[in-house]
């Protein structure tokens, strides 16, 4: 059984919802969330944000950005949640020095990712380049957040994109489509190692409705079963 452990406001349009009750994620994948058992009718796909080991509960980034993360916002501490997964697969993590970019919410993600990447690999460098359409409550919370796992690079109303060393290492990257093909395009220039995930809307979240469906070299494949992290040369953006 699903539970709210611990919601945590980050301003008007955004908060952590920190839930118990349900298998541990890897950095990269996602859960299908639902506030009520009938209503929504569908479930949303919400990434991994951070899990906690020893307390053995998952925690989430949302943004209210709708009727369904609305009702996740008006629902109280200790009520049950309906929570599937984790699904999907993860980042793949290695010794190489990392450049994090993220875009908006897409950020979330790459939370879990910076601490896996510096407890696994201690003497890394790692590099998060954060963009925002706007100075927002989001941003400042992932400024201070990042700011215990390396160099942190922001970019308010532009394209952060812009901003990335390519060469710092290996890419990570999750955001807006149009950042996503801007990150496989510089990657691919400069010879960089890249992996993107990808966030189409999900209905099922197993890939049986084939609605997240993405071109690759390899013909479709579904996001929420081969993906959600691809490697950014496998997919055509």
């Amino acid at each position: 059984m699903a539970v709210i452990v611990n919601k945590t406001f980050l301003g008007e349009t955004s908060l952590i919802l920190e839930i118990g009750g349900v298998p541990l994620g890897k950095a990269g994948q996602f859960y299908m969330l639902r506030a009520g058992k009938s209503y929504p009718l569908l479930s949303r796909p919400i990434s991994v944000f951070d899990v906690d080991e020893t307390a053995k509960t998952v925690s989430f980034f949302i943004e209210i950005v709708g009727e369904g993360t609305e009702l996740f916002s008006k629902m109280k501490k200790d009520a049950e949640i309906e929570v599937f997964g984790p699904y999907g697969n993860g980042f793949t993590v290695s010794d190489s020095d990392s450049v994090l970019i993220g875009g908006s919410c897409g950020t979330a993600p790459l939370y879990y990712l910076a601490k896996t990447l510096k407890k696994t690999y201690p003497n890394r460098n790692i590099t998060t380049y954060i963009g925002y359409s706007r100075d927002c409550e989001g941003l400042g919370f992932f400024k201070k957040i990042f700011k215990p796992y390396g160099q942190i690079v922001t970019d308010v109303g532009g394209y952060i994109t812009n901003k990335v060393d390519f060469d710092g290492g290996i890419i990570y990257a999750c955001g807006p489509m149009p950042m996503m093909k801007a990150v496989k395009t510089a990657a691919e220039n400069h010879g960089a190692k890249a992996y993107v995930s990808l966030e189409n809307r999900m209905a099922c979240g197993v890939g049986a409705c084939l609605g997240c469906t993405v071109e690759t070299v390899n013909g479709n494949k579904r996001v929420c079963k081969d993906g959600p992290v691809f490697d950014s040369s496998e997919v055509n953006l």
